[in-house]
């Protein structure tokens, strides 16, 4: 063994951005459980200790998606996108105020 640490994303997690692309979302659903069950140590089930790491990750999310929401974003065709998961991460966090504001 080499000791690498494997980067980029897996076979699995380019098949479902490719099945993504395609809006085939059955077959999302079958590898996105595949990979669940592969890599288990990639999910943080809510619990208390999980709690702080799940609000900073919502947070960082929260600030890529505004950073999208420009006039840049508009040109690459990506605005509208960010716009509904922003209003995904705002309803998810309580803000139902700016959800509507985000849509």
């Amino acid at each position: 063994m080499t000791g690498r640490v494997k980067s980029g994303p897996t076979r699995i997690e380019v098949e479902i951005e490719k099945s993504r692309e395609e809006s085939n979302w059955i077959k999302v659903i079958e590898l996105a459980e595949q990979l669940k069950d592969k890599s288990p140590d990639l999910e943080w089930p809510p619990v208390e200790a999980n709690v702080h790491r799940a609000k900073i990750g919502l947070i960082d999310a929260k600030r890529y998606l505004n950073l999208v929401i420009t006039e840049a974003g508009i040109k690459a065709g990506v605005a509208m996108d960010a716009h509904l998961l922003l209003g995904k991460l705002l309803q998810y966090v309580g803000q139902y105020s700016e959800t509507l504001k985000a849509l």
